[in-house]
C-alpha cells in the first residue's frame, strides 16, 4: 500500500487510514526519497488515532537502523563519532 505523510511531530507520525491496516500488528514502514529508503516498524498510538477522523497515529520508533547494500559507500562516519538523525518539517 502506498501513503502520504499528513503529519510529523516530536513522537508520532500521521497517516490516511485505510481498510486494509490492520491496527493490531506492529507495521512496516519504507519512506522513499530521491536519496534513498529508510525502513523501520512502528506501532500504533491507540488513544491518539481514536481521537482522529479518517486518520492513524503512530509513535516514531526511539532508533533507526541504516543499513547501506552498495558497493559503494554513499555516506560514511569518523571513527568515534555518533550519528543523529533529526526529523524536521
Amino acid at each position: 500500500m502506498v501513503t502520504q505523510l499528513e503529519k510529523v511531530d516530536f513522537e508520532h507520525f500521521v497517516i490516511p487510514h485505510h481498510k486494509d491496516i490492520v491496527t493490531k500488528k506492529i507495521q512496516t514502514f519504507i519512506l522513499h526519497s530521491e536519496n534513498g529508503i529508510i525502513k523501520f516498524n512502528a506501532r500504533i498510538d491507540q488513544e491518539m488515532s481514536d481521537g482522529m477522523e479518517n486518520a492513524l497515529a503512530y509513535f516514531i520508533p526511539e532508533m533507526v537502523f541504516l543499513i547501506q547494500r552498495r558497493q559503494h559507500q554513499r555516506f560514511s562516519f569518523l571513527k568515534g563519532t555518533q550519528f543523529q538523525l533529526l526529523w524536521t518539517i
